[in-house]
Parts: structure tokens; sequence; C-alpha cells
């Protein structure tokens, strides 16, 4: 039988695997010690022995604030005297003769956790070690060119662009295997490049190796999914990021960033190819009619208490939007009855910019919003309507995207841009950043949306743009797998957010997902440019397993 200690080790030795520390694990003479960091508190707990009660004696709790959330945040010194026959009395007695090497650990582990809190944040690294990158090719010294690009493939594991540079530094330098080697590294991530319109390969062109990977960048550029036309929408420059669903009255709800409001779609019968043949599109909230709405991301509809809530945010591709707005950003609530704002939570620009861009909703009614400006959540308590950040920005956050809770809400999944998923626990707020399989990249996560114990992902950041499902551990602590759900779809054009509908029955389940935002039609100053060839909105339906 195991105690419960020897599970809190477990869990212990597993945050530990994916957050670098200088002390993972110490073994005093007969009292093995194991040093992971948390959230916040430095621990040193003594576990006892299996044979006697599972209880847990804390000795130390000190308090170790604002450390790097990717480094170490803290140190925690598990004890375990099962070795020691001899019992629990003795082994207080050879603790305290002990305590000062014990200290010394943890003084170890605090030293160390400050010496990576030192080092600038790995994206800002990447970025400087890029700018000497590029100096070094312009200058065509190519072996200091490949030299950086190297580093930076040590930060930046598996970043597309950084793939793609080294291998064209390889070829460079004529290591050609090499270069064959990291073009591979890029088709295997599932990713697509032009490295025959691209004389950085010259010496390489010519050879059958290079001729087959080529054919595998064709190969991932070809369409693959099930995805089917679900609506579409008749209004060319809504210029649409999120979306909603209610499941009493069947209705959709899809935001406007450039139109600054939020349309209602209500479905028709489905044809055999599981479209709706007919629907009405009806305004629901807008600017013109005195909502007071910005640009209009995410969207969550509320079915048992009859809202709908709405992120808004003021920024530089909102139309009409004036210069002082910039950076305003709000929660809008409305009543799906009387189709009213009945409340509005409102961040100004004064102390800096802001950004709300997606948001999730627990069944007792909390509402938790990602800021992508600031890289914090913000909570609105739909019973006593108090707003408040929830959790502050941290080094090693960068830019927090789509947001959704597991199954039984005791943990949030983030999607942040550029470093992957967090997992925040909503128990504690402990942060773990999920690891990920060596053959794939994390980068450019939009939307994300829990489902059948992982995730469901909008990777808009990357080429293909598509959608895939990030299995996860049993424990939801690190993504074990992936799969293409769906990429290359010809009516791509930037997917963004999506939601999880269940059948009826709840028996299988659908994804329903904004297809073409048109991002890209937006010029430098955030004006929606005349030449801009946009279509009408479109919204897919994935099958889900």
């Amino acid at each position: 039988m195991r105690s419960p200690a020897h599970t809190i080790i477990d869990e212990m030795v597993s945050a530990a695997d994916s957050v670098p520390s200088a002390i993972s694990a110490y073994e005093l003479p007969a009292i093995p010690v194991v040093i992971f960091p948390t959230a916040s508190t430095i621990f040193i707990t003594i576990a006892t022995p299996e044979v006697l009660s599972p209880v847990w004696t804390g000795v130390v709790s000190a308090i170790w604030k604002d450390l790097p959330l990717v480094a170490v945040s803290c140190v925690t010194v598990v004890i375990n005297s099962t070795r020691n026959p001899r019992g629990i009395e003795y082994y207080y007695a050879d603790m305290r003769r002990r305590i000062w090497t014990i200290w010394a650990i943890v003084a170890a582990g605090m030293i160390a956790a400050g010496a990576v809190r030192a080092e600038s944040d790995p994206v800002e690294k990447s970025r400087e070690l890029y700018s000497q990158a590029l100096a070094a090719y312009n200058e065509k010294d190519y072996p200091e060119y490949l030299r950086v690009m190297r580093e930076i493939d040590g930060i930046r594991h598996n970043h597309p662009r950084v793939v793609y540079m080294l291998a064209g530094a390889y070829a460079l330098n004529g290591e050609k295997s090499r270069a064959i080697e990291e073009l591979n590294r890029l088709a295997d991530l599932g990713l697509v490049a032009e490295p025959a319109e691209d004389s950085d390969f010259n010496s390489i062109a010519n050879t059958d190796e290079f001729a087959a990977v080529v054919a595998r960048f064709a190969d991932n550029a070809k369409p693959t999914g099930n995805s089917k036309a679900a609506f579409t929408i008749p209004q060319k420059q809504l210029i649409p990021e999120g979306i909603a669903y209610d499941p009493l009255t069947g209705y959709f709800y899809v935001s406007s960033v450039y139109q600054r409001g939020i349309v209602e779609i209500r479905p028709g019968d489905t044809n055999e190819q599981g479209a709706h043949e007919a629907h009405e599109v009806r305004s629901f909230g807008s600017w013109e009619s005195g909502d007071g709405l910005w640009s209009v991301f995410a969207l969550c509809v509320d079915p048992a208490r009859r809202l709908l809530w709405a992120c808004s945010s003021a920024i530089e591709q909102t139309r009409w939007v004036t210069e002082s707005e910039v950076g305003y950003a709000g929660v809008f609530k409305y009543d799906l009855t009387t189709r009213l704002v009945v409340d509005r939570y409102i961040l100004s620009n004064e102390r800096g910019k802001h950004l709300f861009g997606d948001m999730v909703l627990s069944r007792t009614g909390q509402l938790y919003v990602t800021d992508t400006i600031e890289n914090s959540i913000y909570r609105i308590d739909g019973a006593t309507g108090v707003f408040e950040r929830w959790l502050e920005s941290q080094a090693g956050f960068s830019s927090f995207q789509g947001i959704t809770f597991d199954d039984e809400e005791r943990y949030l999944f983030v999607a942040d841009y550029s470093h992957g998923i967090f997992r925040l626990d909503t128990e504690n707020r402990e942060i773990r950043r999920l690891p990920i399989p060596d053959d794939m990249t994390i980068l450019g996560i939009d939307g994300i949306a829990f489902h059948n114990r992982g995730l469901i992902a909008i990777q808009n950041g990357i080429r293909p743009h598509r959608v895939i499902r990030l299995q996860l551990s049993e424990r939801l602590d690190r993504i074990t797998g992936w799969e293409v759900l769906e990429a290359n779809h010809p009516g791509f054009d930037e997917p963004t957010l999506g939601i999880v509908v269940p059948s009826p029955d709840r028996q299988t389940a659908a994804f329903y997902y904004i297809a073409n935002s048109h991002w890209g039609a937006f010029d430098r100053e955030g004006k929606l440019r005349e030449s801009a060839d946009l279509t009408e909105p479109l919204v897919l339906k994935l099958e889900l397993e």
C-alpha cells in the first residue's frame, strides 16, 4: 500500500521534469532528499515511513516570491526515512544532526535559482542572438552564422524559422548531410518551406536527398482533414475572431474585430455534408447601437444564466477608434433574452495597454479572461461582480492567447504564442509549462479547447495553418503526442478561435471554428486595405472522435 507521502513525492518528481533546476535530487547517507520547484514557497518536509501513519510533518515553510516561472520559482526538500528501521523518533534526532547539511542543500538550490533568474528570457535572448546571426550572414561570415544559429536552436528548439535557417547555415558551410538532416526535421514537424528557391541551399540543390525533402514539403502542403462548412456570414468586412454557441436555442454567435459588434446566426436544417443550408444572420450587439464595444474577440455563452459574455478591446484595427482609446479593454455582459448590455468591466490604458483576447467560464459562473498584452489573467465573479487580476504577469510569459478548463475545472490551460501551453492550478495557482515531445513545435497556438482529456488547438503562427490534437498524460501534466486534424484547408485565412459543441445525446462532439479571420487584410497602420480580397466569413465544423 502506498502512503500519501509517496504519492506526493511522485507528483514532485513529475513536476521537476518540466522546470529546470540545478538540483533535482540529493541523497544523504540513509536519507534521500528530493528538491523541486513549486509556485511560491520553500518547503522542507518529512515523509513518515510507510509502515507508520501516513502523515506529513512540515518543518519549514518560507515564502520566496517573484522568481521566474520557467526557471526555478522555489525549492522543496522532501526527506524520506523509509530506509531507517528505527522509526520516526530516531529520524527526528537524525534530522537534527544533519540540519546544516539540509540547509546547505536548500541554499544551493536558492543560489541556482538566483543564477537562472539573472538570465534573460529565452525569447529575448534568442532575439539578441538572431541579430548577431543576421549580421554574420550579411558579412558572409558563415562559420559564425552557423555557430550562432546552433546556439539559438538550443534555446528555441524546433522553432520553424530557426530550424530552416540552421539548415541553410549548414549548407553554406559545406556540411551537406547536416543541412539535409535539419530540413528533414522541419518536414517531420509537418511544416512547409521552399528551400529549392533559396540560394543558401545551392550546394545541395542537385542531390537526391534534397529532392526527397522538397517532395516532403510538397506533401505537407496538401489539404488534410475532414472539416466541412458549417455556415458563412454575408459580411465580408466582418473580420471575425470568436465564436460561441447556445445549446438551448442552437444559435451561434460570432464576433467582429473590424465592425465592433456581434452577429447571431440562427442555423437552418443541415444537408448531407453537415452544413446548414439556410440560416438567418442578425446583429446582436454593436458599437453603433450604443453598446460601447470596440473590437470584439472571444465570446462565451452562459446557458444556465442566459448570458452572453464578450471580450472587447480597442486596437489599431478597430474601426473608428481614436488614438486615446487604443489599449482600453473590457468584458461586456449581455442578457440573452433582452439582448441588452447589463454590465461592463473596463480597464483603461492609463497604466498600460490591454487586450482581452479569450476567456472561459466555469460552471459556477467564474469567468477567466486572458490579457494578451499584459500577459495576465483577470477573473470576474459572476455572482458578486468582483473584477480582479487573478494571475499576475511573470517572467516567461510572452503572449497569452486561448484559455480552457479541463473537465473537472481543476486546471486552466493557457496557450502562449511563443512558449506553448501552460497549466494553472485553480486551487493554488501553481503554474506548469507542459513538456512536449521532441517531434513537434508548440509555436503559434491561438485558440484551444479541452476534449477527451486532450486539447484541440488552432496553430496559426506556423506554415501551414492547422488544427491539431494534443494528447495529454493521465495527470494532464505533459503533452505526450500530437496529430494534425486539419491543414491547408482551401477556406483557411488565419483560423483563430473555436468551440467544442457536444451532440444532443452527448455521445459525439464537433469543433466549430473561425476559418478565415482575414487579419492579413490590415496594413501596417491597422487600416483595412481597399485592395484586400476578402471572402465571406467561414465557420468550419470538424467532427471529433
